[in-house]
């Protein structure tokens, strides 16, 4: 039996109590990375996935990708 732990982490971040206390989590640790990487999970995670996150935010699906890439976290962790 495998266990897909992105999934069952999914699970989770799909509620939107658990979500809100993750992302806060992320912003209490002060640090630019961890708070893309929370908001890229959340995203990934939703049934509408990074598509859906740009409709509400009104933006291109690109400008999230571009946003939440392993590149622009990356160049966080590097300007730290």
């Amino acid at each position: 039996m495998t266990i897909d732990v992105r999934e069952i982490h999914g699970e989770y971040l799909r509620d939107p109590e658990f979500a809100a206390l993750y992302l806060n989590r992320a912003i209490e640790e002060g640090d630019m990375a961890s708070i893309l990487i929370a908001i890229r999970c959340v995203a990934e995670a939703q049934e509408d996935g990074f598509d859906g996150l740009a409709e509400r935010l009104h933006i291109k699906p690109e400008a999230v990708y571009n946003a939440l890439s392993n590149q622009s976290i990356l160049q966080q962790i590097g300007s730290s």
